[in-house]
């Protein structure tokens, strides 16, 4: 192995063809969402009326980077995270419910800093 191939592989803990499996399942999911979000969306809030893909992409950008960060890091951490197993099925779930994993992710967090302040007023 190459030093860059294994860098990626320590910094997965998998296979970066199967990482990449997963974030294409995961794209699929975010995708699926994006879909589904545009078809409830109101137009009399100047939005476009007709359906336009442009403005689909242009008008979430936002959500999809965040997503896509946020896909990133809960696949590769999504045992500790969500208590899921690294598969397919589970991608194309995290990349469907997206829109939640920063809740998620953002009450792992206070909860470890909870425990972590609590074992230091142990101390």
């Amino acid at each position: 192995m190459h030093n860059l191939e294994i860098f990626i592989h320590d910094i997965l803990k998998i296979d970066p063809l199967l990482f990449l499996s997963y974030m294409f399942w995961a794209g699929v999911g975010v995708f699926l969402s994006l879909l589904l979000h545009a078809t409830q969306r109101n137009t009399v809030n100047n939005t476009q009326a007709a359906f336009n893909w442009k403005f689909l992409f242009f008008n979430n950008r936002k959500r999809l980077l965040v997503s896509f960060i946020l896909i990133l890091v809960t696949i590769r951490f999504s045992k500790q995270l969500i208590g899921l197993d690294q598969n397919s099925f589970s991608a194309f779930i995290i990349g469907l419910c997206s829109d939640y994993l920063g809740k998620i992710v953002q009450q792992k967090m206070s909860k470890i800093s909870a425990q972590q302040l609590n074992a230091n007023q142990d101390q």
